[in-house]
């Protein structure tokens, strides 16, 4: 399978994502700068998010340039994968609110650790799908 409709769904979920976190930060209560500071955790976890998808991203458009087939086994990790970056917001908003919770920074962490060891299953997977592609073997 080419990997041009794939690169377009992914990059569509993960703009998605990236839009519902932002709509789950709240207004400051008021125009002051207190007011900002008190929802510091909201704009730490919203960051934090940011950044990762931002690196997900950029890892994926760049490996994306190299590799020119999929196969199912690929796209059934990725769509894992998807899953679970979908989540994000979801305990993002949970740790903001709860920010000294064991049960919630545990949670955050283990999305974020589930994205990470996808990501690895899903580059193994690539290579395997692309045996005979030399750029990807040297990147």
């Amino acid at each position: 399978m080419n990997t041009n409709r794939f690169e377009t769904f992914f990059d569509a979920v993960l703009a998605i994502i990236i839009t519902v976190l932002v709509l789950k930060l709240t207004q400051p209560a008021s125009p002051t700068l207190g007011a900002i500071l008190a929802l510091n955790a909201r704009f730490i976890t919203y960051a934090i998010c940011f950044l990762v998808i931002f690196i997900i991203w950029y890892d994926n458009h760049n490996l994306f340039q190299i590799v020119e087939e999929i196969d199912h086994k690929v796209l059934s990790i990725y769509a894992i994968q998807i899953f679970a970056i979908s989540l994000l917001p979801y305990f993002a908003t949970w740790v903001a609110l709860h920010i000294n919770s064991v049960a919630a920074e545990t949670m955050y962490g283990i999305v974020f650790l589930a994205i990470d060891i996808l990501y690895i299953i899903s580059i193994n997977a690539i290579y395997r799908a692309n045996p005979y592609n030399s750029e990807l073997g040297q990147s």
